[in-house]
């Protein structure tokens, strides 16, 4: 059972595949007993509105149907809902609703470029992502199953430890694996056999002393995986061998997936990995 004091805010752009995102969310608010905040974002071109004399019945007519649209979605009279239909700058408005509303979790879905509206909805994720203190759920599977296990990447950083602390915290009831790769060593990139399980040993020591900082108690059921090879590679295939639903990644920390500036190796994750991730900022613990 999940652990939130604060509401869940769902971000969506009303397209199907913001369902998974909408059912996800109200299973999170509904066993924590809180609120579950639904918010729609309209954010309408300077050129539309200069272009469309009749913008303004427009945009109202759009707030009308998406209103209806998530009501029908929302039918759950044991779930505490609020709709959000707001016209601004989607960044702003998400931001301000979250910390208006003292929300302990963002949730969205995830973005393909098949449509206008999820394209715009996953740049909105990534730079979110840069500028929020509120832990933000991407949700790419169907909500048939709970959290039960959860795997936190790790580069021993702050950034890594807020993840894992976010992660104990939010989903307590389940099993945490802290997971670390690593490709080279001081510069060197061919190891021999004995010499990778050297380092193995040696990283799975400071893997044990990360958690040992960073969690007053760790909890009996944790656990610490160390793997040589790419992050990119590794953890993907290791979350799929192992049918994990859960990934959390800290957004700020000493390199690679956890740089706040979200680089190639935190888009190539988010793109390759085949569950749920949850991105954590540095300042959200």
């Amino acid at each position: 059972m999940p652990t939130l004091n604060g509401p869940v805010l769902l971000m969506t752009d009303l397209s199907a595949r913001c369902d998974r995102a909408l059912d996800r969310a109200s299973s999170l608010a509904k066993s924590s007993g809180v609120k579950l905040i639904v918010l729609h974002v309209m954010d309408a071109h300077w050129l539309t509105r200069l272009a469309r004399a009749d913008w303004q019945a427009q945009q109202a007519h759009h707030v009308q149907q998406a209103r209806a649209r998530l009501r029908d979605d929302l039918i759950d009279d044991s779930l505490d809902i609020e709709i959000l239909v707001e016209t601004g700058n989607t960044l702003e408005v998400i931001e301000q609703v979250a910390v208006n509303h003292h929300c302990s979790l963002i949730v969205s879905g995830t973005a393909r470029d098949e449509t206008l509206g999820r394209m715009v909805l996953g740049n909105t994720v990534q730079r979110l992502a840069r500028r929020i203190n509120v832990p933000l759920l991407v949700v790419r599977q169907r909500a048939h199953h709970s959290y039960d296990r959860v795997v936190v990447a790790s580069d021993f950083s702050k950034g890594a430890a807020r993840a894992l602390t976010s992660a104990h915290e939010i989903f307590s009831q389940a099993a945490i694996t802290v997971y670390h790769a690593f490709d080279e060593v001081a510069g060197i990139y061919e190891l021999d056999q004995p010499s990778v399980q050297e380092e193995i040993k040696a990283r799975h020591q400071l893997a044990d002393a990360f958690v040992q900082e960073s969690l007053s108690s760790a909890p009996a059921s944790l656990s610490v995986l160390v793997e040589q090879g790419q992050v990119t590679d590794r953890l993907p295939a290791m979350v799929e061998q192992e049918s994990i639903r859960l990934v959390a990644v800290g957004t700020q920390g000493a390199s690679g997936v956890m740089r706040m500036a979200m680089g190639s190796v935190a888009e190539a994750l988010l793109e390759r990995l085949p569950c749920d991730v949850l991105l954590v900022p540095q300042a959200a613990a």
